[in-house]
C-alpha cells in the first residue's frame, strides 16, 4: 500500500469517527498533539485514552505507516485511559 493510500485510509477513518452513528455513546472526537518533535504525536481517541506515534526524526513515511497502524488496523502503542476521580487506589 502506498504512502498515498495509507494518508487516505487515515482520513476515512477520521471523518467516520466523526459520525455520531459510529460513535453513539461519544462525540467521537480525535485529537491530535504534538509530541516529542517532527513527525511525533500524541493521538487522543474519543474514549480520552491516548497513545503516540512516530517518534521524533523519523521519516514522513514512517509517521504515516504508524498513524495507520494506530488508526486503520489497530497496531501500535496501547492507548492509556486516565484514571477518573475516585477510582485507582488512595494515597497513603
Amino acid at each position: 500500500m502506498t504512502t498515498r493510500d495509507k494518508c487516505v485510509e487515515i482520513l476515512q477513518v477520521i471523518a467516520s469517527s466523526l459520525s455520531m452513528e459510529n460513535c453513539p455513546n461519544q462525540d467521537g472526537r480525535i485529537t491530535f498533539a504534538t509530541d516529542w518533535g517532527a513527525h511525533s504525536l500524541t493521538v487522543v481517541l474519543a474514549d480520552n485514552s491516548h497513545t503516540h506515534v512516530g517518534y521524533s526524526g523519523c521519516t514522513f513515511e514512517e509517521l504515516v505507516d504508524s498513524l495507520h497502524g494506530l488508526l486503520c488496523k489497530g497496531q501500535g502503542l496501547s492507548a492509556v485511559k486516565p484514571i477518573e476521580e475516585g477510582e485507582g487506589h488512595a494515597a497513603g
